[in-house]
């Protein structure tokens, strides 16, 4: 009976310490929301895809990350995440093990907002600006036409175009 406490006591010490390692040094987990429009888009952490927007991946407080917002058909958006003191870091008094676990950080930005930006849209606009935008707009006609995007972001990609012409 005591060789077997004897045993089990030292293997759930190791493994609270071993899962416990990574909270030390990327401090405890905090929700990032990632949010883009036109919604549907990849995201990845660290090159890593985690998921699709609307999507909220859990980051640690004391690591700073990239997240890469990325569409078809649009520019790749990179965000990146990084801890900051929250209003806990305020305190008069404060512990070494709250310390270490992030408790007097918060990761910002959060939540994560990108306006994708269409690959449509140039990067420097001709001499002939208004044919140039006339162009543009008929092929995201096309593109709507033949199914390839949906009226919102139709509507989205020809706004943005107007705008980019416009300022």
């Amino acid at each position: 009976m005591f060789k077997k406490v004897n045993l089990l006591v030292p293997a759930l010490l190791i493994s609270v310490f071993a899962t416990g390692c990574s909270t030390f040094e990327k401090g405890s987990p905090e929700a990032v929301e990632v949010q883009s429009f036109p919604p549907g888009a990849n995201v990845y952490v660290n090159g890593d895809l985690v998921g699709q927007t609307p999507y909220t991946v859990e980051l640690g407080r004391k690591s700073t990350a990239t997240v890469e917002v990325e569409k078809d058909g649009y520019r790749t958006k990179t965000v990146s995440v990084a801890p900051i003191e929250n209003e806990n870091s305020r305190d008069v008094v404060q512990f070494g093990l709250l310390h270490e676990v992030g408790y007097y950080q918060s990761l910002s930005p959060n939540p994560i907002s990108v306006q994708l930006v269409p690959n449509e849209i140039p990067t420097s606009r001709s001499a002939d600006q208004y044919g140039e935008m006339l162009e543009l707009i008929s092929v995201v006609d096309q593109q709507r036409e033949s199914g390839q995007i949906d009226p919102v972001e139709h509507k989205y990609k020809v706004e943005k175009i107007i705008e980019f012409y416009t300022e």
